[in-house]
């Protein structure tokens, strides 16, 4: 452990709340999740010669976690009708559609003049996704 460099899913600041409310047959539960960016790596394009004596292009680390990835945002919610022995629920997972970056994608492209970049497109957590579902307990 090194407290001077910051693991992978190093958290400066996190909040998570759940509140749930129950009348009767039914329960409307909500969430809310937030954290300060992972740290995160970011890359530069570096060029050099093959054996051949080629230039070649390669992506090399900038600093290992030497970066901050976006904050996370999430609002989760779901409501559940419950019956003796069944419940079926209606779940909500990032109510808000908040674009939650987990990583980055490195794609060499060829520019004009035919000079090799590089682009950087952020890899993403599911957007809003609504779901459905029937469960029975059998009571044993």
């Amino acid at each position: 452990f090194d407290p001077v460099q910051p693991g992978s899913q190093d958290q400066r600041h996190a909040v998570h709340l759940d509140l749930t409310y129950r009348a009767g047959s039914w329960s409307i539960n909500n969430s809310l999740a937030y954290h300060s960016g992972w740290p995160g790596t970011l890359e530069r394009l570096e060029t050099a010669r093959d054996a051949d004596g080629e230039t070649v292009s390669a992506l090399r680390p900038i600093k290992l976690y030497g970066a901050r990835l976006p904050n996370y945002f999430r609002a989760d919610v779901r409501a559940t009708r419950r019956w003796k022995r069944w419940s079926a629920f209606l779940e909500v997972v990032n109510l808000t559609n908040h674009h939650n970056v987990f990583g980055y994608d490195y794609y060499r492209v060829r520019e004009a003049g035919g000079r090799i970049g590089f682009t950087r497109n952020e890899e993403r957590w599911f957007t809003i996704l609504p779901s459905i579902g029937v469960s029975w307990n059998s009571g044993s």
